[in-house]
């Protein structure tokens, strides 16, 4: 009865490790699938003289394939998880083959679990704490280093069991390994660091491009303001003589299409937060330039819950996708609005384009515009939010993007 509730105890622990970690789309149906599977395979493993290395692996392996259909994290990143998982598994071990020789083996296994649930919970813990960003090649090495350090592992307890190693021995084991553990943990922070800082470079060096494009579209703006401002006289004389021949009618179809012309112009957005205004009124400009109308509706703090570079990637592909995109004459809808504890962004805009299926960019060149709005969404999963993207027929056919966020507190975002 006691190896079954510790197998309870262990696959309930595992579960909601995975669970948060990995941010499945259906949480309940991933934790029960993954605790039904965990569970079986660890009551079977009691029953069956199984090697610990076979079983471990093809633990992953099943949770692995289970997560991959549910999440919708980099599959590296998965992978890397899991792994890393079954590493801090090895540390509680350690602990139990410390305590066996002194203490009885049921309270050597409950101590064992204990450390395991608050290694589990620390790491979950900092995971979510820091958003970790690292490439897949370097999960893919951080996946290989996990899985040769358990490797090891394993090898030298299947040797301390065959001969019985002396105490002092497995004292600078487990020391070596907490040490190596740590120091992946080590690794991960500063790869993750590191890939941050590279993105605010590349954000300021987009925001550099942006002022140099709006300040060629501002000067073409300037210059049609300036030929509006010649043309004023000869509107006001041609005004002045419908008045004085009474020609009302035409008059009004003439006030009527000159408001039609000023409500081209674009609308700037003088939100509390300087670096929303900065990209969006950027693309007003070259949506203006495109002969495209643009509405906003606009409502945020001063502080947005997001990194700079992630919400200049996300705002700037959609919104470049929403421009491109375009037909003539056609329109874009901004809508930001954002609580205490939640975002909402929505962006509807007229397109000509078929969308495929994937929603993937269809941008020529690839190599300078990326993933399009795989990029969005890969942004947004970053931040446990979710994306629903579609298309609707009205007057015109329409492309529709919302995505929300909610943030468990603003103290704790990024």
């Amino acid at each position: 009865m006691f190896p079954l509730l510790i197998n309870i105890l262990e696959s309930l622990m595992m579960t909601w490790f995975y669970t948060h970690c990995l941010n499945p789309r259906n949480k309940r149906v991933y934790s029960l699938s993954l605790f039904i599977v965990i569970m079986t395979i660890m009551t079977i493993s009691n029953y069956i003289s199984l090697y610990d290395l076979l079983l471990t692996t093809f633990l992953i392996f099943v949770v692995f394939m289970i997560s991959q259909a549910f999440c919708q994290k980099n599959i590296w990143e998965i992978l890397f998880l899991i792994i890393f998982e079954e590493l801090i598994l090895c540390v509680s071990a350690t602990v139990y083959i410390l305590l066996i020789p002194f203490y009885h083996p049921y309270l050597c296994i409950i101590i064992q679990k204990i450390v395991y649930g608050l290694i589990l919970v620390g790491f979950t813990v900092f995971y979510h704490k820091h958003l970790i960003e690292i490439d897949s090649r370097s999960y893919i090495l951080l996946s290989l280093i996990c899985f040769i350090s358990h490797f090891i592992y394993q090898l030298l307890i299947q040797v301390y069991i065959h001969r019985n190693m002396q105490d002092i021995e497995i004292l600078l084991i487990i020391i070596l390994y907490i040490l190596f553990v740590l120091g992946i943990l080590l690794m991960v922070f500063h790869i993750s660091t590191q890939e941050q800082e590279r993105r605010k470079i590349e954000t300021m060096m987009n925001e550099m491009k942006i002022s140099q494009n709006n300040h060629q579209h501002l000067m073409k703006l300037y210059k049609e303001m300036k030929r509006e401002k010649h043309d004023m006289k000869h509107k006001y004389l041609l005004m002045n003589q419908y008045l004085q021949h009474k020609q009302y009618e035409n008059l009004s179809l003439f006030l009527q299409n000159e408001m039609k012309q000023t409500e081209l112009f674009p609308t700037f957005v003088l939100s509390q937060n300087e670096h929303l205004n900065t990209i969006i009124n950027a693309k007003i400009i070259v949506a203006y330039a495109s002969h495209l109308t643009v509405s906003t509706t606009i409502h945020v703090l001063k502080d947005i819950p997001l990194q700079d570079y992630h919400i200049h990637a996300l705002l700037g592909n959609l919104l470049d996708n929403a421009i491109e995109h375009n037909c003539q004459d056609g329109s874009i809808q901004i809508k930001i609005i954002q609580e205490q504890s939640s975002l909402f962004i929505e962006i509807v805009n007229t397109f000509v384009h078929d969308v495929q299926k994937s929603f993937l960019t269809t941008k020529g060149d690839q190599s300078n515009h990326g993933y399009g709005l795989k990029t969005v969404q890969d942004i947004v999963y970053h931040y446990h939010g979710n994306i629903d993207i579609k298309t609707y027929q009205d007057d015109r056919k329409y492309f529709l993007v919302s995505i929300g966020f909610i943030f468990e507190s603003t103290s704790n975002c990024p």
